[in-house]
């Protein structure tokens, strides 16, 4: 008799799924509140591109390097490395603003934080740079296996950590509620490669 098919799904790109659990902290959300923005790529991102320096965003920083730390224990498996937060910026998307296509270079990790979002609507899409196949084919009905990009909704609380080379973007906002989130890069420290294959480098 026939074995059933089997699906190995190789090499996946790895998003990871958090979330915080509790409601914001009234010196959380004031201090968010509290931030001068700038115009970026079709939307607005915070003066302050080190938020998660601030004092009254220290518990929620100690999530994230939580879940961080979870993520390359779990998915890298590292023997001697650690992860750390470098930059971290507040975005801000209203009616009819989008968030433009883009990675994030001189990261290993990055993540994104969902402050306020309406969980019927708003969602982040993922794009993958190579092919699925060479050949254009055209599904009858799209999953993860045969999609160029994949949309994610989101709710408040939740945080999303994924490898910094994937591309992602927020298309065209059509609801009048606002949306923010908190992004952040991530970098490491330690030893990668190693000695016998000459690609041995302490960070």
């Amino acid at each position: 008799m026939q074995s059933p098919l089997e699906v190995i799904t190789l090499f996946p790109t790895v998003v990871l799924r958090s979330n915080l659990g509790r409601s914001f902290l009234d010196e959380e959300i004031n201090t968010l509140k509290s931030l001068e923005f700038r115009e970026n790529k079709g939307n607005l991102t915070s003066k302050n591109s080190y938020v998660l320096e601030l004092p009254e965003l220290e518990n929620l920083k100690n999530f994230f390097q939580g879940a961080l730390n979870a993520y390359i224990r779990d998915i890298n498996k590292p023997t001697n490395l650690e992860i750390y937060i470098t930059q971290s910026w507040v975005n801000m998307t209203t009616e009819n603003q989008s968030h433009h296509r883009h990675d994030h270079p001189n990261s290993f990790l990055s993540g994104v934080f969902y402050v306020n979002v309406d969980d019927k609507v708003d969602q982040i899409i993922f794009l993958r740079k190579d092919l699925v196949f060479p050949l254009v084919v055209e599904p009858y009905e799209f999953n993860i296996l045969n999609s160029d990009s994949w949309a994610i909704n989101v709710k408040n609380g939740d945080l999303l950590l994924f490898p910094s080379t994937l591309e992602h973007e927020v298309p065209v906002k059509k609801e009048s509620n606002k949306r923010v989130s908190i992004s952040f890069n991530t970098f490491i420290k330690g030893s990668i490669g190693t000695d016998s294959n000459l690609t041995q480098l302490q960070l």
